[in-house]
């Protein structure tokens, strides 16, 4: 059985970030594994992809959100052989999500479909992923019920 020793998560805090979340919990639980949780901000509705900016008012709303990753990790990761830390980036959300994956080494990336809890189609973000990225993806369904397998 491969064993992943470094998940990616992006998340967007979610109901389906979530359930990646938990997915990854699950296939770590008793093994020794890393995942970093990977937040892009603003939304790519408020980043200027020509100009490579957003407004600079959002500054203080990103030092709140830091330290709301920092301490969502070490809850998450307390009382496990798991180590999870949480990376955020400004930018375009499939370029930088992207632009990450290729620059660490990353055994799986897991993405939760986030449709609005209507289906399970995948959104832009998944299908960028999937065309463009050569780390395995799993992609979480939100009617998600079943937990990892591990053995």
């Amino acid at each position: 059985m491969i064993r992943f020793k470094r998940i990616l998560i992006p998340t967007d805090f979610s109901p389906a970030a979530w359930n990646a979340i938990n997915m990854a919990i699950d296939m770590c639980c008793g093994e020794k594994a890393s995942i970093t949780l990977l937040h892009v901000y603003p939304s790519s509705a408020k980043f200027d992809k020509r100009t490579k900016s957003f407004d600079s008012g959002l500054n203080s709303d990103l030092k709140g959100l830091e330290q709301r990753m920092i301490t969502f990790s070490e809850e998450l990761s307390k009382g496990k052989d798991l180590e999870i830390d949480s990376v955020i980036l400004s930018g375009w959300v499939d370029e930088e999500i992207l632009s990450f994956i290729q620059k660490n080494d990353f055994d799986l990336v897991i993405m939760g479909v986030n449709s609005n809890g209507l289906d399970n189609r995948p959104g832009s973000h998944i299908t960028q992923m999937i065309e463009k990225t050569n780390t395995p993806l799993m992609v979480i369904p939100n009617n998600q019920t079943k937990t990892a397998i591990t053995h």
